[in-house]
């Protein structure tokens, strides 16, 4: 699960741009660093929805939290077969007609549960601040040298050697600075699935090593 504030992005202007860039205060941002001359930039609103996304992907695919997602379910089927062992006055039949429905109960609901708590779970972790720079508008900019993120409270640059990973799921691309920390970009921004497509090849091959993919 998602511990340390995920780096963030939202639709706006929604538009990605090359070379071009879409917005002034861009521009002058920009203007003194040595970009890509093929830049790829997105610029969108982030919401608090965005963030638990954020948080399930994470803790649907993250090895640690996937075993930890099974160990808890083992954990309670085993809990279960104890207590069936050991109350008394049961016999055998009773164990088995307690335990065998338990089980298959406990295993269709618990994943929608452990979702439920997931999502909670974020909530609450972002509901305790005000999480300037976090929700609201980001500007993603990626080139050859890496990303650069803007905010409402400042801006930062990653290099490829700092992405982890990047990742997709039907609504977001993940641009992963850290094991559990991301720029999370909704698919929204853009203006097709097109687009989105490109800016997560794209990315993918700048972190590859490869040379851009957009030309001319």
């Amino acid at each position: 699960m998602a511990c340390s504030r995920p780096r963030i992005a939202l639709p706006s202007c929604a538009r990605l741009v090359v070379p071009q860039l879409c917005s002034g205060r861009l521009k002058a941002a920009l203007g003194a660093s040595k970009l890509s001359p093929r830049p790829m930039q997105v610029e969108y609103q982030l919401t608090l929805e965005d963030l638990v996304a954020f948080n399930w992907h994470y803790s649907s695919t993250s090895a640690t939290a996937r075993r930890r997602y099974w160990s808890n379910l083992a954990w309670a089927i085993l809990a279960a077969l104890v207590v069936v062992v050991l109350w008394p006055g049961w016999g055998g039949r009773a164990r088995v007609l307690y335990l065998v429905p338990f089980s298959l109960v406990f295993l269709l609901i618990y994943p929608a549960c452990y979702r439920r708590l997931v999502t909670l779970n974020s909530r609450k972790l972002y509901s305790e601040g005000q999480n300037k720079g976090v929700i609201g508008n980001h500007i993603i900019v990626i080139d050859a040298e890496g990303i650069r993120e803007i905010s409402a409270v400042g801006e930062s640059r990653t290099s490829w050697e700092g992405v982890e990973r990047i990742d997709q799921s039907d609504e977001y691309v993940f641009l992963y600075i850290g094991s559990v920390m991301a720029h999370v970009i909704p698919k929204r921004a853009f203006v097709g699935d097109h687009e989105a497509t490109r800016f997560y090849e794209q990315a993918q091959s700048y972190l590859l090593g490869g040379a851009p993919l957009i030309r001319g």
